[in-house]
């Protein structure tokens, strides 16, 4: 019998477990917010959140060489042998899914409670009026899924899921990955309608940045591992109809005091993944959903399901782990079920 060889070819997890991992001092929480380039948190200079074809940071990518007389000194990961700065990913399933559509969702959901649009009483306490219309909301959305032939574990919709406790709170909605997807989907759907009965500039824009968001998901969903040229071209303007779209209605909100439509670092993290020739322009164009994490988590959560809550995680993996040596070199008949 063969052996197996382990190699390192990319890095990937959600923003905190890299930050942690490779001791990133470069991160959400600083004012040069990314360690892939020296974009920051202004909106001057080389700015994160300039989505522009040929925006600043563009030109000021962070070398390898740096990284490692500085942060990855101190990295137990980044002493493998081999590794490089590039190897590190950024993940679509942590970056979008569960970053940037939380944000949409929720400020698109707030904006669609206060046009009335699923029907409700107009006038009492706000929160009761918001309850309202999630409920018929959420039985629209059972019939969107019906129709679609779709299935999901998404909770009720409610005012809790958009962690609102007062009105002027910033609205993020809860959601798990593939569940926030659909959700999204069904709230472009909504704003669609709106859109196109009102012909609102605004109501335009946040279906816009929806349809951005979609169609990025629907490409990475994709099976190739590498975009053609007319994919590419796709993920493009997929990436500036959404980036673009939510800056405008970003800028509006702060215009008006309001806290809907946040710009956050994931949202030029999300950047980074839809440009994937940056920054050698190599042509290669590698599917951003190509490697994500939704297979990772999948695993972590049969794991658990596997434990019954019996054992400790750590336990449960070095079992697996033990009992896939023993399949690989011995054989079925010697490995201990988990």
């Amino acid at each position: 019998m063969g052996f197996v060889i382990g190699l390192v070819t990319s890095i990937a997890g959600d923003l905190k477990f890299l930050v942690e991992s490779l001791r990133f001092s470069h991160n959400y929480n600083t004012e040069e917010c990314c360690f892939k380039c020296r974009a920051t948190k202004r909106v001057s200079g080389v700015s994160a959140y300039e989505f522009l074809r040929h925006a600043a940071w563009l030109l000021a990518q962070r070398l390898h060489i740096h990284y490692m007389e500085s942060d990855g000194s101190s990295s137990a990961l980044a002493q493998v042998p081999g590794f490089h700065l590039d190897m590190v990913a950024l993940d679509l399933m942590h970056t979008l899914h569960l970053g940037v559509l939380s944000i949409a969702i929720g400020s698109g959901f707030f904006e669609l409670l206060e046009l009335n649009y699923f029907g409700g009483p107009s006038s009492g306490p706000w929160a009761a009026r918001f309850s309202a219309q999630l409920a018929k909301a959420w039985d629209i959305f059972q019939s969107f899924l019906k129709r679609n032939k779709l299935r999901t574990s998404q909770p009720a919709f409610s005012v809790a899921r958009m962690t609102l406790s007062a009105k002027s709170d910033p609205p993020v909605w809860k959601g798990k990955a593939s569940d926030n997807a659909l959700v999204c989907r069904f709230l472009l759907e909504q704003w669609l309608i709106v859109a196109r009965r009102t012909g609102d500039a605004h109501h335009q824009t946040i279906a816009t940045t929806l349809w951005g968001y979609i169609r990025i998901i629907d490409i990475a969903k994709e099976p190739e591992m590498f975009l053609s040229d007319t994919r590419a071209a796709d993920l493009e303007e997929a990436r500036c109809a959404a980036l673009t779209a939510h800056a405008i209605l970003a800028h509006g909100a702060v215009a008006t005091g309001s806290q809907l439509w946040r710009t956050l670092p994931k949202h030029h993290f999300l950047d980074h993944i839809c440009r994937p020739d940056w920054p050698d322009h190599t042509g290669c164009k590698m599917n951003p959903g190509h490697g994500w994490c939704f297979s990772d988590e999948d695993f972590i959560g049969r794991l658990t399901r596997i434990s019954g809550g019996r054992m400790r995680i750590d336990s449960l993996i070095n079992k697996y782990l033990l009992r896939l040596h023993l399949l690989l070199y011995r054989g079925s008949f010697s490995a201990p079920p988990l």
